[in-house]
């Protein structure tokens, strides 16, 4: 074998451990949609409930429900009760900040 054991024990020291890996890449796939990445993108500018969701981006208000739950599972949104409304911001973290600003998009 063709290999040095004390590089390969040095590179798999430095890399993130495989739950670590799996939460970063459900957030990534969380927002490899276009609708879901809408909603990211929205609730960035502002805290939103589901209804501003919806109405802000002309989908039925259980699409923007769904985005919205697909999101906070993914650890990508965290969600604030306010009475019988659920209020929604981006979640703190650096996974989330890289996802915002790898999809900046000028007008």
């Amino acid at each position: 074998m063709c290999f040095n054991e004390e590089k390969i024990r040095a590179l798999r020291a430095r890399l993130p451990d495989r739950r670590a890996l799996a939460a970063r890449t459900e957030a990534l796939k969380a927002v490899a949609n276009p609708g879901r990445l809408a909603v990211l993108r929205l609730v960035a500018l502002e805290e939103c409930c589901v209804c501003d969701v919806a109405y802000t981006l002309e989908i039925p208000v259980s699409t923007a429900s769904r985005h919205l739950q697909r999101l906070r599972r993914a650890g990508v949104l965290r969600a604030r009760q306010d009475g019988k409304f659920v209020y929604y911001t981006p979640a703190d973290g650096p996974v989330v900040a890289s996802l915002l600003a790898a999809t900046e998009v000028e007008s």
